[in-house]
């Protein structure tokens, strides 16, 4: 499993939620498990190595994060503005 791989896929879910489409993400979790997984395994010296990337795959999935909080409260305004009407 490839860092570079995971943060494509985080890259693209961002993308597809700037333009206001759903993102199934059921993906993207079994490759960040997957990462995570093969992370666990590694000697400590090789997971050092691996850090900076890692750390940048961990700040994107903030801002995914961020970007889904984000889309909900959207969401969640548009429903409640229809039901008032």
């Amino acid at each position: 499993m490839e860092i570079a791989q995971v943060s494509s896929m985080v890259a693209t879910a961002r993308r597809l939620l700037t333009t206001g489409r759903t993102v199934d993400l059921t993906a993207l979790e079994g490759m960040v498990r997957g990462l995570c997984t093969a992370v666990d395994r590694l000697a400590a010296d090789e997971g050092r190595v691996l850090l900076p990337s890692l750390e940048a795959l961990m700040a994107g999935l903030d801002r995914l994060d961020a970007d889904l909080e984000a889309q909900h409260a959207h969401v969640c305004a548009h429903d409640q503005r229809s039901r008032r009407r």
